[in-house]
């Protein structure tokens, strides 16, 4: 994936769609090389989106956990 970003700074193309976990893409992009990111994070304890829940985001004990790992992304 970190290949595939750099390809992607270094074209011409005005647009890239980048699908994965943000915790892991995030900090492949270098600092003002793009203009938006949409994320969609999951509700509070609502549903799994994969089978190894120990680490998923949106299933974590508490809210106040919950509302840190939305802040740790700013």
């Amino acid at each position: 994936m970190e290949e595939e970003i750099k390809e992607w700074l270094q074209s011409d193309n005005n647009y890239k769609l980048i699908h994965g976990d943000s915790k892991n893409i995030l900090p492949l992009i270098p600092d003002n090389s793009i203009h938006t990111i949409i994320t969609s994070p999951p509700y509070w304890q609502q549903r799994s989106y994969n089978k190894n829940t120990s680490n998923e985001f949106g299933l974590e004990e508490t809210v106040t956990e919950y509302v840190e790992n939305l802040l740790s992304f700013t």
